[in-house]
């Protein structure tokens, strides 16, 4: 339904007191909990429009205090006034939502407000009481509801004291307050104490204002939870919001025993339950982080949290709750309850951060610290928080010199717990702010001195000392990437005495004008002031346009006053006239007014007007008053419409000038009567205008697809033509969305467009380039942009340049229009030019050309021309053919050893860079790893290693130096992710890292033009295979025909079976793929454990081929030939309409993943091997189980067979001996081999399912030996191959525990020849592999020799556990019931003696 339901709804509460919807009025104030709502629908009754832009709502109410919550839409501020005065003042939100609380006093029975502005519409409205409650015996305050001692709680009144006998009056005669001149105490506290306050209250979210009285120290409880924790000093106020979901609001007080816990008045506000609540960041610490009190004013030498002051660097979008207190630790934070009521009410998403330590240093081991740092961060994140750790900073005595005699500062004495908090934040992966180490970097910077000002004692900060910590803690949410808002990080600031002013980037005022800005538009300019004095401020910000020579042509001045302890939002309007390019803008800032006042700071910004208007609209003379509306276009190019012509082939078109009442401007109507020639046959309609474009060129336009239909095409043939490669842009209504060209494709730039509304469009496009960027406007808001689009292909052909603009509308378009205006064309300016080369320098060869790559960039995207700055002997720069910001510097033998200067040039502007040129013959080969697979858990780490070798190719002991780059900026990688130590070489990639491309480069130290780079790819398993490098989803590594798998490279293709590549369309991922005529296999570098990979398969031609993984080819018997045993995955089979995607699940043992593509022969046709598209993700690693699962993974005599079948396995009876602690798991199957029953997928299958503390029994052999059946046999190498590298180790790296069992042998007491060679193979690997081994084969065998009696005795018992007859033939190898059980008690024995489970026969 979205926020509102918008039935037909007026909802009265009252709780008590009340017994009809019109209360009786009285001049004393009663206990009257209501609240009233009114949805939209029902607003009809109560809401009058009483001018244009002015409603009004009144409400027939009882006299008193009401919190009144208005919910609207307006693109606009809005002014509203209640009881004649103003309330609110301020603009939307977010999507033009406009939420508006304040408080109102009616003393005339009735609410009157009145909405002032254009306002789209009022949604809802919410009317409360506002509860006030002055406690104890003397004077009421006015307004208040006076409660006593003696005032019991009951369901009829409403309010009271659970328990009055516990509570007494409190009366004080020094005051004229009557607020504070009496209170109630708590004879007797508790945070679960039955002595408590009760109030009843409509279920919902609830602000509280809350007085204490004469006390030392004592915190306010709410049901339970914690709100106000040790509050200090006489009547000290403080306020809190909590969620009251069922009603009742208990308060209770507690405090240090044999204090006294008072309470002087409180106030209790209903917040609208469909009001926004801003996200909570809770705090935890100790007393240099809680707040002191009083609030306001504040001491500022005495001691100040910094979690106090926190607030002054937020922006307004937070609430935060300090849950902070002296002398805490985090035993005591744990156990206290203040922990238990964060976790009570954190949300999801919302920020924990906690600073504790000074205190568990003196009084917890440091194991115990650990346990509770630990703790916290577990607990919040189970509840979706977000847990951030803070080290405490240190003392101001934390001075001393280093062995260098530098002054530095430390924590020394608290140094192991400060350790553990970063030991715990790094093993926990969780955010950490070193506010230890910052703050004393600070300290050092500003000296002694200036430190002990910022401390009341050696540990406290002050006020001032507490406001630096803040603004350190704050500063790091941004450069740790804590998504917590501040003012520092939004914007910045400039401060003068107690007022401190913030605007979007003051410092750099392009921040405020945006480049897109339109002349004849207002410019606003906001700036946020804060007042943190008791004293009214006065504050003026003047904006000013300049022209060229200096002179003022224009400016826009206004004057605030900032009321004390508040905040301010500040505002002025230029108006801006139409005049040449070369303007600037000016903002100042001043303290007081415009005459006097004081400057706080100004800032400068050259100023980018439009200066080709193509299209008449209101601004252009003789357009306003000189044209009569419907004027037609002429149909050659018309000057009175600026060159534009009324074309196309429609018999029944025409543009006229035409007038919106609405948007109070003129435009041009495009209208198709019939849409036919004159012939009858189909005919398009087209308004075109020439203009020739180069280089870098912006467009605008408004448009109204005023019937869902038509198109502006920015054209590189003549108007009316369509030939090959005819639109380079195109934006068009497709349906219900407004869509843009892309090459072959097309992107949804408006999803469910409006047909009533104008949209703005702004198009950003080089035409050298052939690519463009748009931006999409609704009104004055930006609401979609798309980037690095490419221009059109048609028929076959890209589009090479742009010629002209046509508004256009299809053939057969019956009583159609679409409408334009505003359309400008212009060379935008380029602001800047970023320089940069791929390399130190260029050494001089002794013969040849060495080279250079240079790369430029500019904002907006423009190409270069390139040039040096004088005649360099040897030495010239070339474009880079097709690279339009991309030169080479070529150095030839006739070069000098010297600096050579490179120009690039675009839009006026120009850049340089020196380039050095030296004679050295050295040489540096890097040698390390070039790909990297995101770790998935902790960090992985990669060493690099650089060869220095002279002209004759001898090694050096030359140092490097080593440094690395973002591969497409060239700027030096910043980021905590990936990590190169500059003189060891040494790579570390973090689990967090993204996918990206990387430049290490290696400097020679003692000549440092030369240097070596070496291209690094961090990748994350998610790959594009085809030929296109440059349609690449973002996140994913491109795969050619070229990339080929090494241990270096990590992934690629195999290069043993060459591909292919095709490009189908412009489509990212299936736009392109690889391919062989059969088969062909990607690998990939993988750590051991368990995968799911997705394929995705697309063509415009069928297929149908299969997929296999992890082939473990096995010889063949008496051949030198090998039968594969890879686990088939797939058949996959698609359509040109029916594109495909296989999905399954991988257990990778080996440390490599081989994919192997087959195309599948089906009749007479061969089909190719393809693959489009794979992402490989690791799947979650498992974890210990309540009880260990014992897999079986064996033939018919380990296997189940049906309770009806006279034949069983031993597998299928272990479970009567294990009893109900375990669990049997018996995958093995008749007929298997080790070699069979791996390639089914049934190991793999037992792998991605154990866990640690299972185990896996593994009995091969019976059928291994069947050189008759290819598809079983198994010689006795590939048997311990097999076993020993996927069966032991697979298992083992999963934390489980493999056991080797030697095969049963078969009836008779002695071994057979064959089966006794895997038994020997099978105890050989056991050896090898350090592996446990029950020798089944020889338990078995002593067992039948060692039965009592005679032989032929012995041999009716051995004969009685076989299968002796069968049908078709006879058996002697699998077992009765009674045999499989005997064998199943001889593992059980084993598995005792091997003491992985325990002897249930011992007590």
């Amino acid at each position: 339904m979205g926020k509102f339901s918008w039935s037909f709804k007026l909802l009265v509460l009252f709780i008590v007191g009340i017994t009809s919807v019109m209360p009786t009025f009285a001049n004393e104030i009663n206990y009257a909990n209501q609240v009233f709502w009114f949805e939209a629908e029902q607003l009809t009754n109560q809401l009058s429009k009483i001018a244009q832009d002015r409603h009004s709502f009144n409400l027939d109410l009882s006299n008193g205090d009401y919190y009144v919550t208005v919910f609207a839409k307006s693109s606009t501020p809005i002014t509203i006034e209640a009881e004649e005065q103003i309330c609110f003042h301020g603009a939307a939100i977010g999507d033009k939502q406009i939420e508006a609380a304040f408080e109102v006093t009616v003393t005339d029975q009735q609410l009157n407000l009145n909405i002032i502005g254009s306002v789209e519409s009022i949604d809802a409205i919410e009317v409360s009481s506002i509860l006030k409650f002055d406690f104890g015996n003397q004077q009421t305050a006015p307004g208040y509801i006076k409660v006593s001692a003696k005032t019991s709680y009951s369901e009829e009144l409403g309010y009271g004291f659970n328990n009055p006998s516990k509570i007494i009056d409190r009366a004080f005669y020094n005051t004229t307050d009557p607020l504070l001149s009496d209170s109630v105490r708590f004879v007797e506290g508790g945070r679960f104490s039955s002595n408590s306050f009760k109030i009843n209250l409509v279920p919902g979210r609830y602000h509280f204002s809350f007085a204490a009285g004469a006390i030392a120290r004592e915190s306010l409880y709410v049901n339970g939870l914690p709100a106000i924790l040790n509050i200090t000093g006489n009547f000290s106020r403080e306020q809190f919001e909590m969620d009251i979901p069922d009603g009742l609001a208990e308060i209770t007080l507690d405090g240090k025993a044999g204090t006294s816990f008072e309470l002087s008045a409180l106030e209790i506000k209903k917040i609208a339950d469909q009001k926004t609540i801003p996200p909570t960041i809770w705090l935890g610490g100790d007393s240099t982080v809680c707040n002191y009190y009083p609030i306001e004013p504040v001491n500022k030498e005495s001691i100040t949290g910094w979690g106090q002051v926190l607030p002054f660097y937020l922006t307004n979008d937070y609430i935060l709750r300090n849950y902070a207190t002296s002398g805490q630790t985090t035993k005591g934070f744990r156990e206290d309850g203040a922990f238990d009521a964060i976790l009570a009410q954190i949300k999801p998403g919302e920020y924990f951060i906690v600073q504790l330590g000074i205190n568990d240093r003196n009084k917890y081991p440091l194991a115990d610290f650990r346990a509770n740092l630990e703790y916290f961060v577990d607990q919040i994140r189970a509840k979706g928080g977000i847990p951030v750790l803070v080290t405490p900073q240190g003392r101001s005595d934390g001075f001393k010199l280093d062995p260098w005699n530098n002054l530095t500062h430390g924590v020394s004495g608290w140094a192991g717990h400060y350790d553990m908090i970063r030991i715990v934040a790094r093993e926990k992966n969780t955010l950490l702010i070193d506010n230890a180490n910052l703050s004393s970097a600070y300290y050092v910077s500003i000296g002694e001195e200036a430190t002990k000002k910022l401390y009341a004692d050696p540990t406290h900060p002050n006020y001032y000392g507490a406001l630096q910590l803040a603004r350190i803690i704050s500063e790091e949410f941004k450069s740790q990437g804590i998504q917590i808002e501040t003012t520092g990080q939004k914007t910045n600031y400039a401060s003068y005495g107690n007022l401190r002013f913030y605007t979007p980037e003051l410092k750099n005022l392009a921040g405020v004008v945006q480049s897109e800005f339109t002349d004849s538009e207002d410019l606003v300019v906001s700036i946020l002031a804060r007042n943190s004095s008791k004293d009214r401020e006065i504050v003026t910000i003047v904006v000013q346009l300049i022209d060229g020579n200096g002179d003022l042509i224009t400016e826009s001045v206004a004057t605030y006053q900032v009321d004390a302890y508040n905040n301010r939002a500040l505002e002025t309007v230029l108006k801006i006239p139409e005049r040449p390019i070369n303007l600037s803008l000016k903002l100042s800032v001043l303290a007081g007014d415009y005459q006097k006042g004081q400057l706080i700071e100004d800032t400068v910004v050259e100023y980018q007007s439009k200066h080709k208007y193509i299209l008449p609209a209101d601004q252009v003379e003789g357009f306003e008053y000189g044209y009569p509306i419907g004027i037609e276009v002429a149909q050659q190019a018309d000057p009175s419409f600026d060159g534009w012509a009324m074309l196309g082939s429609n018999a029944t078109r025409q543009a006229t000038l035409e007038y919106d009442a609405r948007r109070k401007s003129h435009y041009i109507q495009v209208y198709s009567e019939q849409g036919v020639r004159a012939d009858g046959s189909k005919g398009s309609t087209v308004l075109s205008r020439d203009f020739p474009a180069s280089g870098l060129v912006a467009m605008e336009f408004d448009v109204n697809f005023y019937n869902g239909v038509g198109s502006i095409l920015f054209k590189n043939t003549g108007a009316t033509s369509w030939g090959l490669g005819h639109t380079a842009i195109s934006v068009a209504a497709s349906g219900r969305n407004i869509v843009v060209s892309d090459g072959l494709d097309e992107q949804v730039l408006i999803k469910n467009f409006s047909e009533l509304k104008w949209y703005r469009f702004q198009i950003l496009t080089n035409v050298d380039t052939k690519r463009y960027s748009i931006k999409a406007y609704d009104g004055k808001q930006l609401i979609a942009e798309l980037d690095n689009l490419e221009y059109a292909i048609t028929n076959g052909v890209q589009a090479t340049g742009i010629r002209n603009i046509n508004v256009f509308l299809p053939d057969l378009a019956v009583d159609k229009r679409i409408n334009v205006d505003n359309v400008y064309i212009y060379q935008p300016i380029v602001r800047h030019i970023d320089l940069k080369a791929l390399g130190n320098g260029v050494q001089v060869p002794d013969d040849g050309v060495n080279q250079l790559e240079l790369i430029a960039t500019a904002l907006p995207v423009s190409s270069f021309a390139w040039s040096l700055a004088e005649d360099y002997p040897g030495v010239t720069v070339e474009p880079v053919p097709g690279q339009f910001n991309r030169a080479v510097l070529q150095v030839g033998s006739q070069a000098i050893a010297q600096p050579v200067t490179v120009i690039a040039t675009t839009g006026g502007k120009h850049a340089t860079i020196e380039i050095p040129l030296s004679s050295t013959t050295f040489g540096i080969e890097i040698q390390g790893k070039a790909n990297h697979l995101i770790p998935f858990t902790s960090q992985a780490e990669s060493q690099y290693t650089a060869v220095v070798r002279d002209g004759s190719g001898s090694i050096l002991e030359e140092s490097v130096t080593w440094y690395l780059y973002d591969h497409s900026s060239l700027e030096p990688l910043v980021t905590d992710d990936i990590y190169l130590n500059s003189k060891t070489g040494m790579l570390t990639i973090k689990d967090s890292a993204q996918p990206s491309i990387l430049l290490l480069r290696a400097v020679l130290d003692s000549d440092p033009v030369v240097s070596k780079d070496l291209e690094v790819v961090i990748y994350n398993m998610k790959y594009d295979f085809g030929l296109s490098t440059e349609k690449i989803l973002p996140g994913y590594t491109k795969v050619t025909p070229n990339t080929l798998y090494s241990e270096n490279t990590g992934f690629g293709i195999d290069p043993n079976t060459p591909v292919s590549g095709k490009v189908v369309d412009g489509r990212e991922l299936t736009g392109d793929y690889i391919y062989a005529d059969q088969y062909f296999r990607f690998k990939q570098q993988l750590p051991p454990g368990n995968y799911r990979v997705k394929l995705t398969f697309a063509d415009v031609e069928p297929n149908n081929l299969s997929v296999g993984v992890e082939n473990a080819p096995t010889q063949r018997f008496r051949s030198n030939e090998y039968y594969d045993n890879r686990i088939m995955k797939g058949i996959v089979s698609f359509s040109q309409d029916k594109p495909a995607e296989l999905v399954f699940d991988v257990a990778v043992v080996d440390g490599v993943l081989d994919i192997d593509f087959m195309g599948n022969l089906v009749n007479v046709t061969q089909y190719k091997a393809m693959v489009n598209a794979l992402e490989i993700t690791k799947l979650p690693a498992l974890t210990k189980g309540d009880k260990p699962t014992l897999y079986l993974a064996g033939d018919s005599t380990v296997a189940n067979y049906s309770a009806t079948d006279i034949m069983a396995g031993w597998g299928q009876m272990l479970g009567e001996f294990l009893g109900p602690d375990y669990i049997i798991n018996n995958r093995a199957i008749g007929g298997r081999s080790s070699a069979s029953f791996y390639r089914e997928g049934r190991l793999e299958e037992i792998l991605l399912n154990i866990k640690p503390g299972d185990y896996l029994l593994i009995q091969f052999g019976h059928n291994d030996g069947t050189f008759n059946n290819e598809a079983r046999y198994c010689g006795n190498p590939d048997y311990e191959m097999l076993y020993a590298k996927y069966y032991i180790e697979g298992a083992k790296q999963r934390g489980a525990t493999p056991i080797i069992v030697t095969s049963v042998p078969m009836h008779g007491f002695t071994s057979t020849a064959t089966l006794g060679t895997y038994v020997a193979s099978a105890k050989k690997v056991a050896e090898q592999t350090n592996t446990l081994l029950i020798d089944l084969h020889h338990d078995a065998l002593a067992y039948y020799n060692n039965l009592p009696g005679t032989q032929q005795e012995k041999q009716a018992i051995v004969d009685s556990y076989y299968i002796l007859d069968k049908k078709g033939g006879r058996d002697f190898t699998h077992f009765t019931k009674d045999g499989a059980r005997k064998i199943a008690e001889l593992v059980y024995q084993r598995l005792q003696e091997l003491q992985l489970i325990p002897d249930f026969s011992k007590p």
